[in-house]
């Protein structure tokens, strides 16, 4: 509800900064092999090699980023101000067993929602007759 109940908003530009890097990152690593082997097919042995290399990339720098967050600079991660309400629910302790329950049920609608998604792309893809690689891209 920013604007509608507070008129003034800030953000942290540490935080901002840095979350945005890595989805930058993420998505051009997503982006790059791709890329290639739309506009060098004949490429495809070394397309691998440029898959794994990224997922290397990003695991090395996500590592990175842990350090970063939890290590180096905890204190730009660390909550604000906080508001009236969150105040209020600041104390408020979710108990292990009901957190774990949560975490499951929401495990399984999420794997529900994927594997339904897939089963879509298939079907549409077949329907508009392009591959499914481009309708996950999209």
């Amino acid at each position: 509800w920013g604007g509608v109940f507070y008129p003034t908003q800030t953000f942290a530009e540490v935080r901002t900064r840095a979350q945005s890097s890595l989805m930058l990152l993420a998505t051009l690593s997503i982006v790059m092999p791709t890329a290639c082997d739309l506009l060098m097919p004949t490429l495809e042995a070394r397309l691998s090699p440029t898959s794994r290399g990224c997922a290397l990339l990003l695991i090395f720098v996500y590592a990175q980023y842990l350090v970063f967050q939890l290590r180096t600079h905890a204190h730009a991660f660390l909550p604000s101000e906080l508001g009236e309400w969150e105040e209020e629910l600041k104390d408020e302790v979710m108990p292990p067993h009901i957190a774990a329950i949560v975490m499951a049920v929401s495990m399984v609608l999420s794997l529900l929602c994927c594997n339904n998604l897939v089963a879509s792309t298939e079907n549409a893809s077949q329907f508009w007759e392009v591959s499914e690689e481009f309708l996950g891209v999209v």
